[in-house]
C-alpha cells in the first residue's frame, strides 16, 4: 500500500506508483511522451537509480501514456526491500525523467 508520486523532469512525466503486492508496483493517472532511448521503470535507493534494476519492458510507443494505469513487476530473485523508490529511467544516458519515494 506505499505510494510514490512521480516528480516531472523530463518528457511531460507523471502519475501515482503504489505497491499492491511483494513483486507488483501499479502506477495510476501515468502520463509520458513515450520519447526517449529504453525507457523503463527502474528501481532506486535513497534517490539514486544508478545501482538500481528494471520493472518494466522498454515504455516508448507511438503513442503519449495520458492518464493510463500501468504495471511494474520485480523481476524474479528481486525484493521490495531493495528499493524505497521508482523512476521512469532513461537507461542508455542513466537519467530520471521522473521518480518518487515511497511512503
Amino acid at each position: 500500500g506505499q505510494m510514490a508520486t512521480l516528480s516531472t523532469l523530463a518528457h511531460s512525466v507523471s502519475g501515482t506508483a503504489e505497491i499492491i503486492d511483494d513483486c507488483t508496483i501499479r502506477v495510476t493517472d501515468f502520463n509520458y511522451d513515450a520519447g526517449g532511448i529504453n525507457v523503463r521503470f527502474y528501481s532506486g535507493q535513497g534517490g539514486n537509480y544508478v545501482g538500481g534494476f528494471p520493472m518494466s519492458e522498454d515504455l516508448i510507443r507511438a503513442t503519449p501514456y495520458i492518464g493510463e494505469s500501468v504495471y511494474a513487476q520485480l523481476p524474479e530473485g528481486r525484493t521490495l526491500d531493495e528499493l524505497d523508490g521508482i523512476s521512469v529511467w532513461c537507461v542508455d544516458v542513466a537519467v530520471s525523467f521522473g521518480d518518487g519515494m515511497f511512503q
